[in-house]
């Protein structure tokens, strides 16, 4: 569960710089940054492709994924309207098996932000593969 508080999470104050800030979340080798971008009910795709919620389920899910190694990611686009803002990116996380061979995992985002009252951005649905 994360136990940080807004006043010291990533602030993510444009819909448009969210990947860039997820990327550098992801790639800080812990799970706490990446928790700081999910609205706490949140939603994410884990990597079986079953949709688990809240954070204590979705920390497990990012565990699952930062394991695999380091990611990129490119906005490919993000719409806003309002208070919501839905944005896809081109990603991918690359790594070495246990046996030391390359992995790659790598999709196109479907993820729907919301505004927060403290003015970040948070994800509401993370889907890792949902921009096919």
């Amino acid at each position: 569960m994360s136990t940080r508080n807004a006043g010291t999470a990533t602030r993510v104050e444009r819909p448009e710089a969210f990947h860039a800030a997820y990327v550098e979340a992801f790639n800080s080798g812990g799970v706490e940054p990446l928790l700081d971008l999910y609205e706490e009910t949140g939603t994410l795709l884990d990597p079986t492709g079953q949709p688990v919620s809240g954070h204590a389920a979705i920390e497990s899910a990012l565990r699952q994924y930062q394991a695999v190694g380091e990611m990129t990611a490119e906005t490919r686009w993000c719409i806003e309207a309002g208070d919501v803002a839905l944005a896809s990116a081109s990603w991918q996380i690359s790594g070495k098996d246990p046996r030391g061979e390359p992995v790659v995992v790598e999709g196109r985002s479907a993820d729907l932000l919301r505004l927060q009252e403290d003015g970040r951005w948070l994800l509401v649905v993370d889907h890792p593969f949902g921009g096919q």
